[in-house]
């Protein structure tokens, strides 16, 4: 039996195939480029939940807004039963966009707690110490950043509570009595509900301004800033 030897062209293929893959390979493992790392995973979630945040607030803002033009109609009387109408289908927006915030502001803090957690893990496994102090520093520096997010939510949760108790309780006086008599009785409440609404507007937007310095922050992404 004649056995034919590999020749050269088969071989040269083959052997480049496999170092190509092992190199590829190890640099994917020294470069940290796995995707399925589970710190990468948290920064994109907490990034998520920022920009989630950011949405609902905007949409907060624009509610309130359309109920500072109906608190505005029902002063001047304008159209009495169509102004109470929009009003009362805005507040019941704002009600639950209120609530999604909430639930929002408590997603985004657990997304960033889970996410600072991995992050000292990682920074335990350090042995360079001059990496290791870089990567506290930049740690102290994002943690900061939540914290001051956290206190502007709590404070926009100071201000949106009175207004939509004030709207609440002006629904209930003109419910059963939408006349002139009565919008003049409630008009001090009204006047003192579209000062909380601008309150709570120059709080959303003081809160935007944090979420947007938050998400260039720790966002990978280059112009992803919103305006």
């Amino acid at each position: 039996m004649n056995y034919r030897p590999l020749t050269h062209c088969a071989l040269v293929p083959m052997l480049a195939t496999c170092v190509g893959l092992g190199f590829t390979a190890s640099l994917l493992v020294l470069s940290g480029c796995v995707d399925n790392r589970e710190g990468n995973v948290r920064a994109k979630s907490t990034v998520k939940s920022i920009k989630e945040s950011r949405v609902e607030i905007v949409e907060a803002k624009n509610e309130i807004g359309k109920s500072l033009v109906n608190l505005n109609q029902l002063i001047h009387q304008v159209d009495l039963k169509k102004s109470f109408t929009d009003f009362t289908e805005v507040l019941g927006e704002i009600k639950d966009r209120e609530a999604n915030v909430r639930k929002q502001r408590v997603k985004m803090e657990e997304n960033s707690n889970e996410y600072i957690k991995e992050w000292q893990l990682e920074i335990a496994q350090f042995s360079n110490d001059e990496l290791k102090k870089s990567s506290i520093d930049r740690q102290a520096e994002v943690k900061k950043k939540f914290a001051e997010t956290t206190v502007v939510y709590k404070e926009l949760n100071e201000v949106y509570e009175p207004f939509i108790k004030n709207l609440t309780e002006i629904q209930l006086a003109l419910r059963n009595d939408l006349t002139p008599a009565s919008i003049k009785n409630v008009r001090p409440v009204i006047e003192s509900a579209t000062k909380e609404g601008e309150k709570v507007q120059a709080k959303a937007d003081d809160l935007i301004v944090q979420l947007d310095d938050l998400n260039a922050s720790l966002s990978s992404e280059t112009g992803d800033k919103k305006k």
